[in-house]
């Protein structure tokens, strides 16, 4: 008698789960997206294997809504359907990443949208060059408030964008991304200093003397003021 039943589970289980690899309840946002968006239709044969990552990030703590994102924008990209797979694994990957990075600096990250921001964000910055062990420096300086955690996003943004100008080396970035945070120079500032670096390139100032203006007027009032001041008073001389 227990062999039958036992022989009826296994029978009821293998009708369910067909010849996928692991039986999964899938995600709802998951659910959603195929139901939704007409593009999904193209990445039906992905579902099984898009419901094992969806069903990972869930318990990694990775918010759903984020690999959605991904999703549809690799779908309005008419991505093949191999090529959507592979760039939902990295981007899985470079997610567990950041909400690690998040875990380490920030016990307490906020409310569920300020952590889902810092993931999105440090994912970002991860795909744009910056390392893990930077960014965590910086975040471990932003776990204070909101106002800190906004803080860090606008930094990253600033740092990525002089990434792309021109190259720093670790310790320089570093340097720079601390003085930032710790700094009383407002986070709207951010931007106007990443231009500096641009100033800076196109006029042929080292990055270091650029790096030294900045760091040495990291203060409230007229910081980024000065930092114009003496970048323009270097060009001139050039």
């Amino acid at each position: 008698m227990k062999f039958k039943t036992c022989a009826r589970l296994v029978f009821i289980t293998l009708l369910f789960c067909g010849s996928a690899p692991i039986c999964f309840s899938e995600n709802r946002m998951l659910q959603l997206w195929y139901k939704e968006d007409k593009k999904a239709a193209k990445y039906e044969n992905l579902r099984s294997d898009l419901g094992i990552i969806f069903n990972q990030a869930e318990r990694e703590g990775i918010p759903p809504l984020l690999l959605v994102e991904k999703l549809k924008e690799g779908s309005a990209k008419h991505a093949a359907p191999a090529k959507l797979f592979d760039a939902m694994k990295a981007e899985l990957e470079k997610l567990t990443a950041a909400r690690l990075l998040v875990s380490q600096a920030c016990p307490d990250p906020g409310d569920s949208e300020e952590t889902l921001s810092l993931i999105r964000g440090i994912s970002i910055f991860l795909r744009g060059g910056l390392k893990e062990a930077e960014l965590l420096r910086f975040l471990r300086l932003s776990c204070a408030d909101s106002a800190a955690r906004s803080r860090f996003l606008s930094l990253g943004s600033a740092m990525l964008s002089i990434l792309s100008i021109d190259e720093l080396s670790a310790d320089q970035r570093i340097a720079l991304g601390e003085s930032l945070m710790e700094s009383g120079i407002p986070e709207s500032g951010f931007r106007t200093v990443a231009s500096l670096f641009l100033k800076g390139k196109v006029n042929r100032i080292d990055t270091g003397d650029v790096l030294a203006i900045v760091t040495a007027n990291l203060v409230p009032g007229r910081g980024i003021i000065r930092m114009e001041e003496e970048l323009n008073r270097r060009t001139q001389k050039k």
